[in-house]
């Protein structure tokens, strides 16, 4: 069971990499071994080609949430981090220049 099951995934993984024409190109050796329809074939290229992508988008997701992992661990600031201390510090530049405006007017009085 638990080969089959590292077959599974190595197989999902395998598709997550595959072109269009290495998926014909292995359903078409299974059509040549009698293993499938040759009927069948276009529908299995789909069905691979579906999984494929379900596969490529699954193992994109498990690396954005690895690398998130990995910068939060290292305590590193995000691109939303960055963004809020940029609003933050042009808050501050206006509070700042808006201070030294008063201050100008007072020691004109």
């Amino acid at each position: 069971m638990k080969n089959f099951l590292k077959k599974g995934v190595n197989f999902g993984l395998g598709l997550a990499v595959m072109s269009k024409e290495q998926i014909e190109k292995m359903v078409d050796e299974l059509v040549k071994k009698g293993e499938i329809a040759p009927e069948e074939s276009k529908r299995v290229i789909n069905n691979m080609m579906e999984r494929g992508e379900e596969e490529r988008s699954k193992l994109n997701d498990m690396i954005q949430e690895q690398t998130r992992q990995v910068f939060r661990e290292l305590d590193t600031a995000t691109g939303e981090d960055i963004q809020e201390l940029r609003i933050k510090l042009e808050e501050l530049e206006q509070r700042i220049e808006k201070l030294e405006q008063d201050n100008g007017e007072n020691n004109l009085s």
